[in-house]
């Protein structure tokens, strides 16, 4: 009874739930059980590495997030899971996100639904974005982001857009594509 005790009360110490040190697929409902037990402490959730089979797996860990709205969340890691306009969509509810990692090379979602996505998180300080399209971050909140790191994966970028925006609160902008990049 007494470790049972420890063990309840150790989930408040989780901050940082990184999904991708589990090396086997977890059911819907023990990942669901978990955000349940972490969710008003957890700070920081990566999703796992997942094959393109495994997408509706990782929608579905991205449903439970939504349902559940972690209080504390302000960090998401969404390496290697491609955008589409759900996934989009469901993002913008996670409006005090100060982090976010995306690393897409899909195309299945709009710039609008991109447009949409960075004006809904106006807290976001840390964007790292791995992708095609690029035009929806000239409606990033200038004001609070502070590290931008961007690896386009696009022929003739022109950033002169990106140039001509104030950004007060920017510390440190990192620009990497094997394509030239005009307008900086």
């Amino acid at each position: 009874k007494r470790w049972r005790d420890i063990l309840q009360d150790s989930w408040k110490y989780i901050q940082n739930l990184n999904l991708r040190e589990i090396h086997f697929e977890l059911s819907y409902e023990t990942l669901e059980s978990v955000l349940e037990r972490c969710r008003p402490y957890v700070q920081s959730i990566a999703m796992p590495y997942a094959v393109e089979e495994e997408e509706e797996y990782l929608e579905n860990i991205l449903a439970i997030l939504v349902e559940k709205q972690p209080p504390k969340l302000i960090g998401l890691d969404l390496n290697d899971l491609d955008l589409n306009s759900w996934i989009t969509r469901a993002l913008g509810n996670f409006t005090n996100l100060e982090k976010l990692k995306i690393d897409s090379l899909r195309r299945d979602y709009s710039k609008d639904d991109m447009k949409e996505l960075v004006e809904s998180l106006m807290n976001l300080k840390e964007f790292y974005y791995k992708g095609g399209e690029f035009e929806f971050l000239r409606y990033i909140n200038w004001q609070k982001m502070e590290k931008l790191n961007l690896e386009l994966n696009s022929y003739k970028q022109h950033f002169n857009f990106l140039a001509a925006l104030p950004k007060p609160a920017l510390k440190s902008l990192t620009l990497e594509t094997s394509y030239p990049c005009y307008g900086l």
